[in-house]
Protein backbone atom coordinates (compact mmCIF):
# COMPACT_ATOMS: atom_id res chain seq x y z
CA UNK A 1 0.00 0.00 0.00
CA UNK A 2 2.79 2.14 0.87
CA UNK A 3 4.44 1.59 -2.08
CA UNK A 4 1.33 2.51 -4.20
CA UNK A 5 0.80 5.92 -2.40
CA UNK A 6 4.90 6.88 -3.28
CA UNK A 7 4.28 5.64 -6.71
CA UNK A 8 0.81 7.87 -6.92
CA UNK A 9 2.65 10.80 -5.41
CA UNK A 10 5.72 10.58 -7.86
CA UNK A 11 3.75 10.24 -10.84
CA UNK A 12 1.47 13.58 -9.47
CA UNK A 13 4.46 15.10 -8.81
CA UNK A 14 6.41 14.55 -12.65
CA UNK A 15 3.27 15.71 -13.88
CA UNK A 16 3.30 18.68 -11.99
CA UNK A 17 6.97 19.42 -13.04
CA UNK A 18 6.52 18.64 -16.89
CA UNK A 19 3.18 21.40 -16.24
CA UNK A 20 5.85 23.90 -15.21
CA UNK A 21 8.23 22.61 -17.96
CA UNK A 22 6.27 23.08 -20.33
CA UNK A 23 4.84 26.48 -19.43
CA UNK A 24 8.69 27.83 -18.88
CA UNK A 25 9.53 26.80 -22.55
CA UNK A 26 6.19 28.50 -23.65
CA UNK A 27 8.09 31.66 -21.68
CA UNK A 28 10.94 30.89 -23.59
CA UNK A 29 9.53 30.63 -27.30
CA UNK A 30 7.47 33.30 -26.39
CA UNK A 31 10.83 35.71 -25.52
CA UNK A 32 11.94 34.18 -28.47
CA UNK A 33 9.23 35.54 -30.87
CA UNK A 34 9.18 39.31 -29.45
CA UNK A 35 13.18 39.11 -29.87
CA UNK A 36 12.56 38.39 -33.78
CA UNK A 37 13.65 34.75 -33.42
CA UNK A 38 11.12 33.71 -34.76
CA UNK A 39 12.68 30.03 -36.39
CA UNK A 40 13.87 29.00 -33.12
CA UNK A 41 10.56 30.08 -31.47
CA UNK A 42 8.61 28.09 -33.72
CA UNK A 43 10.47 25.13 -33.11
CA UNK A 44 10.53 25.44 -29.59
CA UNK A 45 6.33 25.93 -29.84
CA UNK A 46 5.72 22.85 -31.98
CA UNK A 47 8.01 20.47 -29.66
CA UNK A 48 6.05 22.01 -26.98
CA UNK A 49 2.58 21.26 -28.95
CA UNK A 50 4.63 17.83 -29.25
CA UNK A 51 4.58 17.40 -25.83
CA UNK A 52 0.70 18.66 -25.42
CA UNK A 53 1.24 22.12 -24.52
CA UNK A 54 -2.05 23.43 -26.05
CA UNK A 55 -1.10 27.49 -26.01
CA UNK A 56 2.00 26.27 -27.71
CA UNK A 57 -0.24 24.96 -30.42
CA UNK A 58 -2.02 28.19 -30.86
CA UNK A 59 1.23 30.49 -30.96
CA UNK A 60 2.32 27.40 -33.65
CA UNK A 61 -1.07 28.24 -35.93
CA UNK A 62 -0.42 32.20 -35.54
CA UNK A 63 3.08 32.04 -36.62
CA UNK A 64 1.98 29.72 -39.76
CA UNK A 65 -0.66 32.37 -40.34
CA UNK A 66 -4.49 32.07 -40.88
CA UNK A 67 -4.08 30.89 -44.22
CA UNK A 68 -2.88 27.92 -44.67
CA UNK A 69 -3.70 24.40 -43.94
CA UNK A 70 -0.89 23.52 -41.54
CA UNK A 71 -2.19 26.69 -39.43
CA UNK A 72 -5.19 25.69 -39.17
CA UNK A 73 -4.51 22.45 -37.92
CA UNK A 74 -2.50 23.32 -35.27
CA UNK A 75 -5.56 25.83 -34.60
CA UNK A 76 -7.64 22.38 -33.99
CA UNK A 77 -5.51 20.78 -31.91
CA UNK A 78 -5.48 23.76 -29.47
CA UNK A 79 -9.22 24.13 -30.10
CA UNK A 80 -9.54 20.64 -28.64
CA UNK A 81 -7.27 21.06 -26.18
CA UNK A 82 -9.77 24.04 -25.11
CA UNK A 83 -7.71 27.48 -26.80
CA UNK A 84 -11.28 29.43 -26.97
CA UNK A 85 -8.60 32.01 -28.96
CA UNK A 86 -8.13 29.11 -31.50
CA UNK A 87 -11.67 28.21 -31.66
CA UNK A 88 -12.74 31.55 -32.71
CA UNK A 89 -9.61 31.79 -35.04
CA UNK A 90 -11.32 28.56 -36.42
CA UNK A 91 -14.61 30.25 -37.11
CA UNK A 92 -13.13 33.33 -38.47
CA UNK A 93 -11.21 30.98 -41.31
CA UNK A 94 -14.33 29.18 -41.85
CA UNK A 95 -15.91 32.92 -42.39
CA UNK A 96 -13.61 33.47 -44.90
CA UNK A 97 -14.39 30.39 -46.45
CA UNK A 98 -17.98 30.47 -46.58
CA UNK A 99 -17.67 34.27 -48.16
CA UNK A 100 -15.09 32.85 -50.40
CA UNK A 101 -17.48 30.03 -51.69
CA UNK A 102 -20.37 32.75 -52.07
CA UNK A 103 -18.22 34.23 -54.39
CA UNK A 104 -17.78 31.18 -56.64
CA UNK A 105 -16.91 33.50 -59.58
CA UNK A 106 -16.30 32.38 -62.99
CA UNK A 107 -13.93 33.99 -65.66
CA UNK A 108 -15.27 36.41 -68.36
CA UNK A 109 -13.25 34.85 -70.84
CA UNK A 110 -14.55 31.46 -69.63
CA UNK A 111 -16.92 29.73 -71.77
CA UNK A 112 -19.52 27.95 -69.60
CA UNK A 113 -23.45 27.49 -69.83
CA UNK A 114 -26.29 27.68 -68.18
CA UNK A 115 -26.08 24.57 -66.19
CA UNK A 116 -22.62 24.21 -65.52
CA UNK A 117 -23.31 27.84 -63.98
CA UNK A 118 -26.28 26.69 -61.84
CA UNK A 119 -24.11 23.55 -60.97
CA UNK A 120 -21.11 25.68 -59.65
CA UNK A 121 -23.61 27.91 -57.77
CA UNK A 122 -25.48 24.74 -56.05
CA UNK A 123 -22.52 23.51 -54.97
CA UNK A 124 -20.97 26.62 -53.67
CA UNK A 125 -24.06 27.82 -51.87
CA UNK A 126 -23.60 24.09 -49.68
CA UNK A 127 -19.88 24.42 -49.06
CA UNK A 128 -20.54 27.96 -47.95
CA UNK A 129 -23.87 26.53 -46.04
CA UNK A 130 -21.11 24.06 -44.35
CA UNK A 131 -18.57 27.07 -43.15
CA UNK A 132 -21.41 28.74 -41.84
CA UNK A 133 -22.56 25.65 -39.37
CA UNK A 134 -18.92 25.61 -38.80
CA UNK A 135 -18.18 28.97 -38.07
CA UNK A 136 -21.62 29.05 -35.61
CA UNK A 137 -19.97 25.94 -33.78
CA UNK A 138 -16.47 27.58 -33.10
CA UNK A 139 -17.61 30.68 -32.12
CA UNK A 140 -20.20 28.96 -29.53
CA UNK A 141 -17.26 26.58 -28.10
CA UNK A 142 -15.04 29.64 -28.05
CA UNK A 143 -17.72 31.50 -25.83
CA UNK A 144 -17.80 28.41 -23.58
CA UNK A 145 -14.15 28.47 -23.24
CA UNK A 146 -14.18 32.33 -22.12
CA UNK A 147 -13.07 33.44 -24.61
CA UNK A 148 -14.85 36.91 -24.81
CA UNK A 149 -14.66 38.04 -28.46
CA UNK A 150 -16.46 35.17 -29.31
CA UNK A 151 -19.31 35.79 -26.68
CA UNK A 152 -20.02 39.57 -27.63
CA UNK A 153 -20.38 38.49 -31.16
CA UNK A 154 -22.74 35.41 -29.95
CA UNK A 155 -24.47 38.60 -27.48
CA UNK A 156 -24.57 40.79 -31.11
CA UNK A 157 -26.84 38.52 -32.83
Amino acid sequence: MKKLISTCLFLTLSSITLAQSAENLFQQAVQMQQKGDTANAMKLFENNCDQGHMKSCHNVGVLYGKNTAKAQAFYEKACNGNIGESCYTLAYIHFREAIGETLFGVNEDEDIDEKELEKRKKASEKAAEEHSKKMEEYIIKSCHLGYQPACDMIDKK
